[in-house]
């Protein structure tokens, strides 16, 4: 799951050149990725609802069982989910 900060601003590809040379702080939540194996341009956080709340946009990437699904429908403003894993008006699936 990839989570884009607020505070900095933009949404994008977390590869993206673009969005490393804009204003948005790409953060990643991974239970089993180790710090040193995350770009060392992305931070990674736990899922909180603070962490949701904050962001411009979630990306839904693993569909690990550790995530509160429920919490990320609830709280993040928007979500774009690769795995199926939340609905609700503010979620788009593939």
């Amino acid at each position: 799951m990839n989570v884009f900060d607020h505070e900095h601003g933009g949404v994008g590809d977390a590869g993206s050149q673009e969005l490393h040379d804009g204003e948005g702080q790409p953060v990643a939540a991974e239970p089993f990725a180790e710090p040193h194996q995350i770009p060392a341009a992305i931070d990674l956080v736990d899922v909180s609802a603070e962490e949701l709340a904050a962001a411009d946009a979630v990306v839904v990437l693993t569909d690990h069982d550790q995530f509160d699904y429920g919490l990320v429908q609830r709280t993040a403003s928007y979500v774009f989910d690769a795995r199926n894993r939340c609905r609700g008006r503010q979620v788009e699936r593939i």
